[in-house]
C-alpha cells in the first residue's frame, strides 16, 4: 500500500483506507489482519509508534505445514540485503508473516521483489526472479 500519489507530489493525509484479509486452515480462522486508517491519516502515518513517516507498507504470508521451518530463511534473506526498508518476520498459528515498511515506495517494491524471488527459490526451487506478472 502506497500512501498517496507520490509521483504527483500528493500525500495521503485524510480519508479512508481499509485493507483486511483472513487465512483459514481446515475451516478454522488462523490469521486475520486488518488495517483501517480514517480521518486524520497523516497523524497516524507520521507517528513514530505507527508508520514513522513511511510512504509505503507491504505484507506477505506463507501458510503451509512447513511454514515454520522458513522463518530463519526469511530473516536471512532480509538481513542479506542492504536497504533502508524496514523488514520483519514472525511465525504464529501456522502462518509465516512478513512485513515491509519503507520511506521510498520504489525501494520497497524492489526490496519486496528481490525477497520474493529469493524466497520462491529457497521454498520451491523456482528461479530467483519475479513472476512475469511483475515484470515492467
Amino acid at each position: 500500500m502506497v500512501f498517496g500519489r507520490l509521483g504527483h507530489g500528493e500525500r495521503f493525509t485524510r480519508g479512508l483506507a481499509h485493507d483486511g484479509w483472513e487465512v483459514s486452515t481446515d475451516g478454522r480462522l488462523v490469521w486475520a489482519d486488518v488495517l483501517h486508517l480514517e480521518d486524520d491519516i497523516a497523524r497516524v502515518i507520521d507517528d513514530p509508534a505507527c508508520f514513522d513517516g513511511a510512504v509505503a507498507a507491504a505484507t506477505a504470508v506463507y501458510a503451509g505445514p512447513d511454514a515454520e521451518q522458513y522463518l530463519e530463511t526469511v530473516r536471512e534473506i532480509f538481513n542479506s540485503r542492504e536497504s533502508t526498508t524496514l523488514t520483519a518476520a514472525t511465525f504464529i498459528n501456522g502462518i509465516l508473516v512478513m512485513r515491509w515498511l519503507g520511506q521510498d515506495a520504489f525501494d520497497l517494491r524492489n526490496d519486496f521483489g528481490s525477497f520474493w524471488g529469493a524466497f520462491r527459490n529457497k521454498v520451491a526451487g523456482l528461479p530467483d526472479k519475479l513472476p512475469r506478472l511483475w515484470e515492467m
